[in-house]
Formats: structure tokens, C-alpha cells, sequence
């Protein structure tokens, strides 16, 4: 496997018996980093909006229970 850069990228051909779900982990971290990289959130944007997702999943979760009658509050 000898990598072969085009314009931005790096091309590695990977065969594909050597294709499974661990390097499709390893191609999902390199996507990620790729997203990250641009990001220009900071640490306290970051937790601020993991509170507010963690609070808005509580109460539908309060309410999609509460609807079946898992809930009693």
C-alpha cells in the first residue's frame, strides 16, 4: 500500500479482505478529525450545549413516558 496524494488528500487503497469493522473505525476517527479540525467551538460552547441536549432529551423523555403511563409525577 504505497499512499498517493491528490490535489488536498492522501489516496490509500486498502484490499478489500483487510476491510472490516476495525478499520472502518479508524476511517470514522479520521472523519471525525477532519470535522473537528474546522470546528471553532470552544470547550465551554461544547459543555454548554451538551447541558441544554441532556435537559430538552429529559423532558421528552419525562413526557414520551408520562403518555404511556410509565410515569406517575
Amino acid at each position: 500500500m504505497k499512499p498517493k496524494q491528490v490535489e488536498d488528500d492522501i489516496v490509500i487503497r486498502i484490499p478489500r479482505k483487510l476491510y472490516n469493522r476495525r478499520m472502518r473505525n479508524i476511517l470514522s476517527q479520521i472523519e471525525h478529525l477532519k470535522i473537528v479540525s474546522k470546528s471553532k467551538a470552544t470547550e465551554k460552547d461544547i459543555t454548554a450545549f451538551l447541558a441544554f441536549a441532556k435537559r430538552e432529551r429529559g423532558k421528552m423523555m419525562k413526557s414520551f413516558l408520562k403518555e404511556r403511563g410509565l410515569v406517575i409525577k
